[in-house]
């Protein structure tokens, strides 16, 4: 995977973007946030409740907790900021 993240860094910064975002991810989703983060990603945003809001309006399937037992209630947004910019 971090050859997968070299090749669109460098495909991004050939477009002259600034930086990478990734998907939302959940706050009990762990392995992933401590996979980009050591990969140089930092958290761009915290959307506190937005599973609970999700789960409520939308989609009420949504479990209430998630890996290594976490109660899933926000959603988090990961960005990398490209060399150079």
């Amino acid at each position: 995977m971090p050859r997968l993240i070299a090749a669109v860094e460098e495909v991004a910064a050939g477009l002259g973007l600034s930086r990478l975002w990734l998907m939302i991810t959940t706050n009990d989703n762990v392995d992933a946030l401590r996979f980009y983060q050591r990969r140089g990603f930092r958290f761009a945003a915290i959307h506190a409740g937005a599973v609970d809001d999700s789960r409520a309006r939308l989609k009420p399937e949504i479990p209430e907790t998630g890996n290594y037992e976490i109660p899933i209630h926000d959603e988090i947004t990961l960005e990398r900021h490209l060399p150079g910019s």
